[in-house]
């Protein structure tokens, strides 16, 4: 079941960033999008999740989202799905968090916008899913403040956020980016979660790495222009030499 399309996605100000982008999303499904720094992907994921100014970009084409045109949607419309059925995991999770509030309080108010129970209920469900993405402290972690705890751990309470709400597509921007092999593997692990969940993935990074183990496909961008989709079906046969020089330099690193 598709649960996303774009198709003929433009976006310019003085210049055009983004070019006549087209894809779709399956449910349950990660799609990676991979380009060098400036090709236009974290455009990309702003427009999708509709944070961008009107007055100083325009946008064309269509996104279509369970059925839902979202750039015909107006402002109040889309901050209701923003957040819980359309999630952002910043490549800095500290910046999802407000850093003078502790983070039990963040996460209830967070799922009381979305759901009508008690907050005993709200709190043993949070436990759990804490507990499901590994975090095991979960009482001195719920009583910190976001600067008190690792990125690693405050990623993990974004999963288990996701996980709570049934986030229907999930938008991770460049999340593997300077973490030790452990953490990667613990992201692994999460996206997996995630999966079982049935969640959606969008999966933006230069880690081509971590993308050929979850990634079902990806989009390669360069210069605002889907130039490539890669299945990892297809042996590592890139048609486009920019797409080897890509992959190249991810595995290099």
């Amino acid at each position: 079941m598709e649960i996303l399309r774009v198709t003929n996605l433009t976006v310019k100000n003085e210049k055009t960033i983004l070019k006549n982008i087209s894809f779709n999303l399956k449910l349950g499904k990660v799609l990676g999008i991979i380009g060098e720094s400036g090709s236009g992907k974290t455009t990309l994921s702003k427009i999708l999740l509709g944070l961008y100014d009107e007055k100083q970009l325009a946008v064309t084409g269509n996104i279509i989202f369970n059925g839902i045109n979202l750039l015909n949607l107006k402002n109040k419309e889309k901050n209701l799905l923003l957040g819980k059925k359309l999630t952002l995991i910043p490549q800095n999770p500290m910046t999802a968090f407000n850093p003078n509030i502790k983070i039990k309080k963040q996460i209830i108010d967070t799922i009381k916008i979305n759901s009508n129970n008690k907050k005993s209920e709200i709190l043993k469900e949070i436990n759990k899913f804490l507990k499901i993405v590994k975090l095991e402290e979960t009482e001195k972690i719920l009583n910190s403040y976001p600067f008190e705890l690792s990125g690693g751990q405050l990623q993990r309470i974004m999963f288990a956020l996701c996980l709570i709400l049934n986030s229907k597509v999930i938008i991770m921007d460049e999340i593997t980016s300077a973490i030790d092999i452990e953490n990667r593997k613990n992201i692994i692990f999460l996206i997996k979660k995630l999966e079982d969940n049935n969640s959606s993935i969008i999966f933006i990074t230069h880690d081509f790495r971590t993308l050929k183990e979850i990634a079902d496909k990806v989009i390669v961008i360069k210069n605002g222009e889907l130039i490539e989709t890669i299945s990892f079906h297809d042996n590592d046969n890139f048609k486009e030499e920019y797409t080897r020089k890509l992959v190249q330099a991810s595995l290099l690193r």
